[in-house]
């Protein structure tokens, strides 16, 4: 399901606390991912992402971008029913 959301295959999986987080390297092997879920019921939730360690504002702007794309991306991809919740 990842790979269908995320294709580049970004993540590597540090720790986990299902299903309440997780943690990850992120492909450059210098920054991680963090990412939250809360359960706000009736089948909704929450996700919190945090990409930290990067190199600059430019590189910050940068990944908010591709963060919010594939966000924006899951949330389609979860109301269409192509990825099982």
């Amino acid at each position: 399901m990842r790979r269908r959301w995320l294709p580049e295959n970004g993540l590597h999986e540090r720790t986990a606390t299902r299903p309440k987080s997780a943690r990850f390297d992120w492909r450059d092997g210098q920054t991680r991912v963090t990412v939250t879920f809360e359960d706000k019921g009736d089948g909704k939730s929450t996700v919190g992402l945090e990409h930290v360690r990067l190199a600059d504002a430019q590189e910050a702007e940068r990944m908010r971008t591709f963060w919010r794309e594939r966000l924006t991306s899951l949330k389609s991809q979860l109301a269409g029913g192509e990825i099982s919740a």
